[in-house]
């Protein structure tokens, strides 16, 4: 109010002015408005526009405005323009790149400069600078960003859940945390590590369970939705008292535990393959192991293969822990066969002038243990002095009384090396010789044989021969000691000398002193590095002599070759299902069929037709193929074309032997599956409702088996309109597009999910796509783990 005493109206701040100048509301009210050039509150109760044009001509609101037209805006220190954008967008698929490939930070170092040269017109090379330090920022962010996705799908959709334990020796062990989930956008099942975690306590079921409990925990991810869990079929895993599957269920109790028939299934061909009288596994390691560090030899073997007009192709090595390994192996073998036989022939008669007759003699007695020593060099004899003769006495009495550690007699008043060398050699539990000496006659008698004593880890070879009364002389020769088996009697010769030589390959010459001091043999004057170059290559001698022998005996016995074309015929209906359950892709609805198909291969092989086929093919593991009535005849038994013709080419094989042990492979693997397959497992069961192929055949119950066991996976009223909904989807003529024969099971229920209704637009099917996503998101296999660590 005035003095005069009259009202005044006050003037408010308008939109118009923040159109009209640089002013904005103030934090002061509406009589007051703030200059966002000068960043102050100025009144403009009294005057209104006009207080705002006084303003903007003062001298601060000038001085400000120059220094902000000068000024550049912060936003153009950032990248704004498409042209930036999509640099950052090259960074980040390039960094993608290099987490793809496992490929190390430090190519981004030299990813700018190799770019600009390969693209000089591109401005997206010109500005692309990602060093290793910026990639590392980038993938921790990428990293981030997609753990939080997963986290939140895991926390509103069900998901499975896998782990496996890493073979390190170290004091801790490494588990990986797999999660299999659908991703919504999507509707592609992922398969992805959601943790590393170290195990540094005993690897129990209940540890184990604590870092799956503690990683879930963390997380706020709950119990509820996870609905399988995967591992291998070790019992810590899958135990049902102390086992992880038993604290998960006690924790989740609708939990559906999967073991891995992919391990199943290459156990069952083991335990099949022992019933063969053959293995044809070691002979791929020999063959391999023979041709591996040795380039002289793989050229060698090339000619003859050039020679035997087969593919130059290298021998692959078999590995048993690998699943698909032994079938390749088999194939390479019976492809090269004719030129490995040639090859190690022509081997076996390089190093036959190095075997001895007694080890000739026991080749031909087993063809799977040899060793083949270097014939010793004859030696001159002649007359010992009584003092030396005394010694390979007393030495002979001790070999003979079998005592491992040979005590050597001391010359005169001094210690020989020879006393020093055998005690050392003793104490490290090797192989002691004591040699013949060199004398001066030049004439050689027989000799009677010193006893060979073997114990567990030290074998002794005794030279010491008690010279003949007429020229008392001694020789020296080789005898042979399969490694690892206790030594015996050697054979002899008309002449009445026999073979003796090293496990250890050791020179068999020493130093022997008589009372003069005189040497009586050719001393080794403690030449270490000698007697060690000759141990290294008498082993290789032996080593190469023995497996050439072994190897050649093993591949012109025609058994073998026949047992290799059968195991070539019959170890594909184990891999092909390996195969198929190794995919990616969901098929937790094909296994049920698969593991029962595979088992039907197999009877089918040798039980008659009429009996497999009176039992439905779901329940094949019911037909009886221990009753002799059902099995068939030998001309009937399936062996493969190529054995047959086999046989009838070679007339030297043992048929009977190999019929005998063709069933009793058949019977091993048959009763180990149905021992061991979980063919009766309720959900791999039903889970062929999500085979829309088979939609029609589909019973209610089968839905309703899935809800019932994870009954908070529908709400209520979801629940009650499943069966209307089966109705519905069974008689539904559903589109090409989602009954293409090779899309994935994944695709086609998310195709299935986007169908609405014609009367209100809204999905026709959601309660059985809920169903169909928990039986989606379920584990096969434990291949994804198993190839973490591959």
């Amino acid at each position: 109010m005035s003095k005069d005493g009259k009202k005044r109206a006050y003037q408010k701040f308008k939109k118009e002015y923040a159109q009209q100048f640089p002013v904005s509301t103030s934090s002061l009210g509406d009589y007051h408005a703030f200059c966002t050039v000068c960043s102050v509150d100025f009144g403009i109760s009294h005057g209104g526009i006009n207080d705002i044009q006084k303003h903007i001509k003062t001298k601060k609101h000038l001085d400000h405005r120059e220094v902000r037209a000068n000024t550049l805006p912060i936003s153009k220190f950032f990248a704004s323009s498409s042209g930036d954008h999509n640099v950052i967008r090259a960074e980040t698929q390039f960094t993608e790149f290099i987490i793809e490939h496992n490929l190390p930070l430090a190519v981004a170092d030299h990813a700018s400069r190799l770019f600009r040269k390969m693209f000089p017109d591109s401005d997206i090379a010109k500005k692309y600078a990602c060093g290793r330090t910026k990639t590392s920022y980038i993938i921790e962010t990428l990293a981030m960003d997609t753990k939080k996705n997963i986290l939140e799908v895991l926390r509103t959709h069900p998901f499975s859940m896998a782990t496996d334990g890493s073979t390190d020796y170290e004091d801790v062990k490494l588990y990986p945390i797999c999660v299999r989930f659908c991703d919504p956008s999507t509707g592609k099942v992922k398969s992805v590590i959601f943790s590393l975690e170290e195990c540094d306590k005993p690897s129990t079921g209940e540890n184990i369970f604590n870092i799956l409990e503690k990683e879930l925990d963390k997380h706020e991810i709950p119990w509820k939705n996870l609905v399988c869990f995967s591992a291998d079929n070790a019992s810590v895993m899958l135990g049902k008292v102390k086992g992880v599957a038993a604290y998960l269920q006690r924790r989740a109790p609708s939990v559906f535990i999967a073991g891995c028939p992919c391990h199943l299934m290459h156990l069952a061909a083991g335990k099949a393959a022992k019933k063969l009288p053959v293995q044809v596994d070691e002979l791929l390691i020999d063959i391999f192991y023979y041709l591996e560090k040795s380039s002289k030899r793989k050229q060698k073997l090339k000619s003859f293969q050039r020679k035997a007009g087969v593919p130059e192709h290298k021998i692959v090595k078999h590995v048993a822990t690998r699943w698909l390994s032994l079938g390749h192996c088999i194939e390479r073998l019976l492809e090269q066969w004719d030129a490995l036989l040639a090859f190690f022939e022509e081997e076996d008669k390089k190093n036959m002038p190095t075997c001895t007759p007694t080890c000739t003699s026991s080749l031909k007695r087993s063809r799977s243990d040899c060793t083949v020593n270097s014939p010793p060099k004859k030696q001159k004899t002649g007359g010992l002095p009584s003092s030396s003769q005394s010694v390979l006495k007393t030495t002979a009495k001790v070999a003979s009384s079998k005592i491992v550690v040979q005590t050597a007699a001391k010359v005169t008043s001094s210690k020989t090396d020879i006393v020093q060398t055998a005690a050392k050699v003793a104490s490290s539990k090797t192989v002691l010789h004591t040699p013949s000496s060199k004398v001066t006659s030049s004439k050689t008698v027989p000799h009677t044989p010193s006893s060979n004593v073997a114990s567990s880890k030290t074998v002794l070879h005794t030279a010491a021969k008690v010279p003949s009364s007429k020229t008392g002389g001694v020789s020296k020769n080789a005898m042979n000691v399969v490694p690892g088996k206790s030594a015996k009697r050697p054979s002899f010769s008309k002449t009445g000398t026999h073979p003796i030589s090293s496990k250890t390959g050791v020179s068999s010459t020493t130093v022997n002193k008589s009372s003069s001091g005189k040497s009586l043999g050719a001393p080794l004057k403690g030449n270490a590095t000698h007697t060690k170059k000759t141990t290294v290559r008498s082993q290789q001698s032996n080593y190469a002599s023995t497996k050439s022998r072994k190897v050649y005996t093993t591949m012109k016995d025609p058994n073998y070759k026949l047992y290799c074309l059968f195991m070539k015929k019959t170890i594909p209906i184990f891999e092909e299902a390996n195969v198929l359950l190794q995919r990616d892709e969901p098929c937790i609805h094909l296994l049920h069929d698969v593991m029962c198909g595979q088992l039907r291969g197999l009877l089918v092989r040798f039980v008659k037709p009429d009996v497999v086929a009176s039992v439905p093919e779901s329940k094949v593991y019911e037909v009886d193929f221990h009753s002799e009535a059902n099995l068939k005849s030998d001309d009937d038994l399936f062996i493969g074309q190529l054995s047959r013709q086999f046989i009838q080419e070679n007339r030297d094989c043992d048929v009977e032997l190999f019929y005998r042990s063709v069933r009793q492979y058949y019977v091993a693997a048959c009763e180990y599956m149905i021992k061991s397959y979980p063919f009766k497992d309720p959900v791999l069961v039903n889970a062929e409702i999500i085979n829309v192929a088979k939609r029609a055949t589909i019973s209610l119950s089968q839905w309703l088996f899935f809800v019932e066991k994870f009954p908070e996976c529908l709400l209520a009223e979801e629940k009650e309109a499943v069966e209307e909904e089966l109705c519905n989807f069974q008689a539904d003529r559903l589109t090409e597009d989602i009954l293409q024969p090779d899309l994935r099971i994944d695709q086609v229920w998310h195709s299935i999910s986007k169908l609405a209704s014609p009367a209100n637009g809204k999905p026709k099917y959601p309660s059985l796509c809920k169903i169909a996503e928990l039986v989606i998101v379920m584990y096969h296999s434990n291949a994804d783990c198993e190839r973490i660590f591959s």
